[in-house]
């Protein structure tokens, strides 16, 4: 659905700048001069659709009094460019450019099981696919949560289902959690309420909302209004956690320029590690090195143990 809804988004950009090529032609201007004016056009919408969020986060941190971190700009770089790729080419087309997972195998360390978020698809991993591959022997699977605007709680089963399969197809009684923003959330519903702790090898959440985030009030969806800041959603999700969830190793990695999540702080759980980096944003951390070296740490850790 994800990619089906970008691709008609691209479609349609494309029709306009189609559009406007035809008027600017009749207009005497030549082909360069129109190529180069449709391209200035999809990098500056862009770059507003990416800069909208961090200019929202930068206004609440006046209001707060919080100091604006070093690593701003180089994280308006580093997002505009990872959002560009992901919305544009991985999501989109992720059937044809995100690779197949890989067959279930018996032998071996246990599966990687990667979770995304909010109006996003498996194609927005293939960054982070690529990464750990090169770090662990461990086989790397995706998860498409379908449709983009239900509930959170609407995606445990679909979660359920996926590493029940997994588990049954290796052999293996244990799987390593990779989840990115809303992933997480979905994770952490999981594991309470599918008693998913005993199949968790490990956790590891990227820039997820664990406490909510003040921008979820802009957003679209039942699964945003789960993630507004403070909400009795997530209030009674952590009653039910209580003492279960806390027996498996979990690490939350966010960043300081987050550009969805604010507070920052709100990403931190009390029964997590909880590690902050900068100069990434949150689109960011699912292609970032960094990222991806602590996701590596804290699976090779929970192998040890």
């Amino acid at each position: 659905m994800i990619a089906r809804m970008a691709r008609w988004a691209l479609w349609f950009e494309m029709l306009l700048y189609g559009a406007l090529a035809v008027w600017m032609q009749s207009r005497g201007h030549d082909a360069l001069r129109i190529f180069a004016l449709a391209v200035a056009i999809a990098s500056l919408l862009r770059f507003v659709i990416t800069i909208g969020p961090f200019l929202t986060v930068l206004a609440l941190r006046v209001r707060d009094g919080k100091p604006l971190p070093a690593s701003f700009i180089m994280a308006i770089i580093g997002e505009y460019v990872a959002k560009s790729r992901s919305f544009t080419l991985w999501q989109p087309f992720e059937s044809w450019l995100m690779p197949a997972d890989p067959a279930p195998v018996a032998a071996g360390p246990a599966p990687i099981l990667l979770v995304h978020g909010y109006l996003c698809n498996r194609g927005s991993w293939l960054g982070m696919q690529r990464l750990l591959q090169a770090r662990l022997p461990n086989p790397v699977h995706t998860i498409s949560l379908e449709p983009a605007f239900t509930r959170i709680d609407d995606y445990v089963p679909q979660l359920e289902a996926k590493v029940a399969a997994l588990l049954a197809a290796t052999g293996h009684s244990r799987v390593h959690l990779v989840c990115h923003s809303m992933g997480g959330l979905v994770a952490r519903a999981w594991l309470v309420r599918s008693d998913g702790w005993r199949r968790t090898a490990s956790l590891t959440t990227l820039g997820s909302p664990h406490h909510g985030t003040e921008l979820a009030r802009f957003g679209l969806g039942h699964n945003v209004r789960q993630m507004v800041h403070g909400n009795a959603w997530l209030s009674a999700l952590q009653k039910e956690e209580k003492s279960g969830p806390r027996r498996v190793p979990v690490m939350s990695v966010h960043t300081e320029n987050d550009n969805l999540v604010y507070p920052p702080e709100s990403a931190d759980l009390p029964w997590a590690a909880n590690i902050r980096i900068e100069g990434v944003g949150h689109v960011q951390l699912q292609s970032s090195v960094k990222a991806a070296e602590l996701v590596a740490a804290n699976i090779g850790k929970a192998a040890l143990q």
